[in-house]
């Protein structure tokens, strides 16, 4: 039997499955007017899998992943930009498309 490549990173957890309802209920508890981007799905899925590291160049989702009044980080914690593959020299493991 021959894996895709989402299956492959699901079995070897650097993927996971984020049910639509959680997501859905995450977009009706975001700030909507406190968004610079309009990406308001992407920063719910990131609640929801309480994901850390974020890879895009969109600097307007870069702001509210950012922005600890969307995404609740502590002071301990905060999100993690990559832009560029050239980034994932920086990551423990290539988790950059």
């Amino acid at each position: 039997m021959r894996f895709t490549h989402v299956q492959q990173e699901l079995w070897t957890g650097k993927a996971k499955l984020v049910p639509d309802a959680k997501v859905k209920k995450a977009l009706g508890n975001i700030q909507k007017n406190l968004l610079k981007s309009d990406d308001e799905h992407t920063i719910a899925l990131a609640l929801t899998a309480n994901v850390d590291l974020l890879c895009t160049e969109d600097r307007k989702l870069q702001i509210d992943f950012k922005n600890k009044d969307i995404m609740g980080w502590k002071k301990q914690r905060k999100g993690k930009i990559y832009t560029k593959a050239s980034h994932k020299k920086l990551l423990h493991r290539d988790r950059c498309p």
